[in-house]
């Protein structure tokens, strides 16, 4: 299935505790100090490796580029929706694990995505932008 721009979806298998290879994390960008701490938790409790919150003065940076730790302070030219996480070398166990962690926790909901080889070199703000635009298009044809 492709989505508007031709992302691909690909339907998750609940029980395949095997991870891609990368960095096995969690990039979070829009929440404060004590959602953060609650994903951190959940997290932890799903066996994802790091949590890496990205702050807004870094959404021009790559994905890749936060991953590896060589993200520099380099703002997003446009304001973009929050919050929204993303997910770097985890299972599909893991993906639906912490997301049903995250339906029970009550936090404001997030726009999610998973890393793919071609999304790594996109800028985080351009992967939310066009995560919203996503969201945009599948809730106008609900």
């Amino acid at each position: 299935m492709k989505g508007t721009d031709g992302m691909a979806f690909t339907k998750i298998n609940n029980s395949n505790k095997i991870r891609p290879s990368g960095t096995n994390c969690l990039m979070v960008y829009g929440y404060g100090e004590e959602a953060l701490a609650s994903i951190d938790r959940m997290r932890k409790e799903t066996g994802i490796d790091e949590l890496m919150p990205v702050p807004a003065n870094w959404l021009g940076n790559t994905l890749a580029a936060i991953m590896d730790g060589s993200a520099i302070e380099k703002p997003y030219e446009r304001e973009i929706p929050g919050p929204v996480c993303v997910f770097g070398a985890v299972s599909d166990y893991e993906l639906n694990s912490f997301l049903d962690k995250f339906r029970e926790s009550g936090l404001k909901k997030a726009l999610f995505a998973v890393l793919t080889p071609t999304s790594r070199e996109w800028r985080f703000g351009d992967l939310a932008g066009e995560l919203a635009r996503e969201r945009k298009a599948m809730e106008k044809k609900r």
